[in-house]
């Protein structure tokens, strides 16, 4: 339950990195009639600022494993494949990484690889519906329905 919540917690935290907020204060343009209130004009934004200091207290792998999810969510698969790989190498029990990249090996029909990273972080994590649900997916695009209905009732 902690690692899901530093997970989610990461991942939102990440995309207000990634999203509406700068990471360095911007000056307004030239041609801009807009100014900065007095006082603020080298303020980093606190939303910013928490976000960065929240993300820096992460574990190298928890570290990589958003950066995978942030280049998954944007569609860079191999990008994403490759975050999720090197937090593999730094923590090989990292549920989220064993199942991000074994949903990625099945979107590239490599299911006989997806289905060993979703076993393997089945045994790591039994109750993990998101895991099960991921698995049933994967034998369902293999034509493998029987097993995929097993994995899908344990979801």
């Amino acid at each position: 339950m902690k690692f899901k919540l530093n997970a989610i917690a990461s991942v939102t935290l990440l995309g207000t990195l990634l999203g509406c907020a700068p990471l360095t204060p911007v000056a307004p343009l030239a041609s801009s009639s807009v100014a900065p209130p007095p006082g603020q004009a080298g303020a980093v934004p606190v939303k910013v600022a928490q976000a960065l200091a929240i993300t820096l207290a992460m574990s190298p792998g928890d570290a990589l494993y958003t950066q995978g999810l942030s280049a998954h969510g944007a569609g860079q698969l191999a990008l994403a494949a490759q975050h999720y790989a090197q937090a593999l190498k730094i923590a090989p029990e990292h549920v989220g990484a064993l199942n991000a990249l074994a949903v990625i090996y099945a979107q590239s029909g490599r299911t006989d690889e997806a289905l060993r990273l979703f076993a393997y972080a089945s045994e790591l994590a039994p109750a993990s519906a998101h895991v099960h649900n991921n698995t049933g997916y994967a034998l369902l695009r293999a034509g493998r329905l029987d097993e995929a209905e097993v994995a899908l009732n344990k979801a």
